[in-house]
Order: structure tokens, then C-alpha cells, then sequence
């Protein structure tokens, strides 16, 4: 007799994402089968690698040992503004080195990704093609990276749809649906950046950042950007102009808004669907300290996936037993 497929719907929330790894580390820890796996933004990233076979060990490695703010200068090419402040075909580049497994079907366990239609608004499940399209398909932020062209639509973040896939990983063949639900309580506050202790400010605290340290280390910031060759707008780098008559708008922190506004109605609508998806098991990370950009922070990020799921192990596993139970009494009646 077989037992039920266990499915993990990684929900969106940039590098607060890599709070996945952690979940999964755990639930592998725990003898806990991963059968099915979809994800929305970084989660269909990391759901993607965990699917091309990567162990949460090697992909913790790969998340701790980069040299981010390196990379960071290596993948962030520029584009026209207007469609999107990167490029994201080094990232996609750079995320094929490490997926080893071109299409979708050839992957270890059954994938999907969720990216939204620009021109209509619509849900895009990817379950099928190349697993590079569908993960640059989700992961590309309105405003932050170039809308990605996919099967003659223009898609951008799913995040913006369906910021955590419960109803793709049921479709997927799932019977028993943990989801990871990383879109911060907005009650917390939600950080632009991550600050030096003392210095960090919350929306709800402080809607526009004063101290000068802060517009100090943006203005720096910015003439790296520009001696690096950045043809960045001038319009859009001073696109805010400032407190108290100091100018102070960066590329970092364009990206900030972008991505807090995105946070804002994902929060929003991650309720409101996770209430009609309902999934069988909901991790939480309290994560709302790592700002969306933090992927430095990455050990921080998976120390409290690992916690979150921890704290919720018994229930899963009492799920399994019941679920499994109540499968083989219904097979036994009927048969």
C-alpha cells in the first residue's frame, strides 16, 4: 500500500527565502519525505535545487560561504530603466551552474513554480520546460528585474499572485501540504535595511530613514555604482530628495521599496489565500529583522528555518500518522 505524498510549498520573501533551507534541513533530519515540491519567488529557487537533488547541506554551504556583496557586483548588470533595474541573465547563468538538470521532468521529484502575467494579472503555474525559465520567471520583482518572456507571455514574480503555492503543490500530487510562510507580521515592522544595532528603523517606527549614517553609507553606495560604469538615470537616482534637504536615494534602496511594497500586499494576500488553500501544516520563521536584501544574513535565515520547524515537528509527524491511518481504514472498508 502506498503511503501519502508529502508536498512543501516554499513561499516568496527574497533572502528572508533562504530560511528554507533550514525547513527542509530539519525535515530531512526527522525522516520526514519531501515527495513534492513548488515554490514562489526565492522559494521556487530553492525548491528548484532541492528538486535537481542538492542536499540542504550543500545549498546551506553555497548560501554561507558566498561572497555576496562580490557576487552581487558580478550579477547585478543593469538594463534600460523601465523594464527593470537588472539584468537577470547572469543570475539565471549563475543559477544553472549549480541545477545541473535542464527540464523540469527530468527532476527528482515533481516541481512547480508560480510567476504572475504582466499583461493580464493571471496565475502562471510552470511545471513543464526548463527549470532556469520557470525559476527566472518567478523570481523576477516588478521594477527590480527585467519582466522574463516565457512561452509568448511576460511574466514577472509570482509573489505578486500567490505568494505561497499551497494550491500548486496539492495539484502536484500532494495529499499532506506544509507550507513555509515567510511574508513578515506587518504589525513587527518590516526594516529597509539591515542596520547596525541602534540604528534599525521600522516602517510603523519611522516611514522615511533620517540618520545621516544611513544616507552616508547610501551616497557611497551610489558612487560605487557610477564609478563601476552604471548608467543608472539620474531622474531615477534622485528620484527622492531627501530629509531635511539631503538628498539621499540609491540603487539599494530603490530596490527596498520595491521590494517592502511587494511585502505589504503579499502579506495581505498570503492570508486571505492561505484561508481558501488551506495547508495541512504552517511553518513560520520570524524573520521580519532580515530585510529582503540580507543574503549575507544567510546563516541567520536558516538557523530560524530550522527552529520554526522544530517547533512544529510533532505536529507534522501526527499528521502523517493520522492521515496515513485514516487512508488505511478507507482502504480496508472499500477494498
Amino acid at each position: 500500500m502506498k503511503r501519502k505524498k508529502i508536498g512543501l510549498a516554499l513561499g516568496s520573501g527574497s533572502a528572508r527565502g533562504l530560511a528554507h533551507i533550514g525547513v527542509i534541513k530539519v525535515l530531512e533530519q526527522e525522516g520526514i519525505p519531501i515527495d513534492v515540491v513548488a515554490g514562489t519567488s526565492i522559494g521556487a529557487l530553492i525548491g528548484a535545487l532541492y528538486a535537481a537533488g542538492l542536499t540542504p547541506s550543500q545549498m546551506e554551504e553555497i548560501a554561507t560561504k558566498i561572497d555576496w556583496k562580490t557576487i552581487g557586483h558580478l550579477l547585478f548588470s543593469p538594463v534600460v530603466p523601465g523594464s527593470g533595474l537588472i539584468d537577470g541573465k547572469k543570475i539565471a547563468d549563475f543559477i544553472g551552474e549549480m541545477i545541473l538538470m535542464e527540464d523540469i521532468e527530468d527532476l527528482k521529484i515533481p516541481y512547480g513554480a508560480v510567476a504572475t502575467d504582466l499583461s493580464t494579472g493571471d496565475e502562471v503555474i510552470i511545471t513543464k520546460g526548463k527549470v532556469i525559465d520557470a525559476v527566472q520567471a518567478s523570481i523576477s520583482i516588478p521594477g527590480v528585474f527585467a519582466p522574463y518572456v516565457y512561452n509568448d507571455k511576460v511574466l514577472i514574480d509570482g509573489g505578486i499572485v500567490n505568494p505561497v503555492p499551497v494550491n500548486v503543490v496539492r495539484k502536484l500530487g500532494a495529499d499532506i501540504v506544509i507550507a513555509v510562510y515567510l511574508v513578515p507580521n506587518l504589525k513587527k515592522g518590516i526594516t529597509f535595511f539591515s542596520l547596525k544595532k541602534g540604528e534599525k528603523k521600522t516602517i510603523e517606527e519611522d516611514r522615511v530613514l533620517k540618520h545621516y549614517a544611513i544616507i552616508e553609507r547610501i551616497n557611497k553606495r551610489v558612487k560605487e555604482l557610477l564609478d563601476k560604469g552604471w548608467s543608472i538615470s539620474s531622474k531615477i537616482l534622485a528620484l527622492f530628495k531627501g530629509v531635511n534637504g539631503v538628498r539621499f536615494l540609491s540603487h539599494p534602496e530603490i530596490l527596498s521599496i520595491i521590494g517592502q511594497s511587494i511585502s505589504i500586499m503579499g502579506h495581505e494576500l498570503a492570508t486571505t489565500r492561505m484561508k481558501n488553500d488551506k495547508a495541512d501544516i504552517v511553518i513560520e520563521p520570524t524573520l521580519s529583522d532580515i530585510a529582503l536584501f540580507d543574503f549575507h544574513r544567510a546563516k541567520e535565515a536558516i538557523a530560524e528555518g530550522e527552529r520554526a520547524t522544530s517547533i512544529v515537528i510533532e505536529e507534522i509527524k501526527k499528521k502523517i500518522r493520522k492521515t496515513s491511518f485514516v487512508y488505511k481504514l478507507t482502504h480496508f472498508l472499500y477494498k
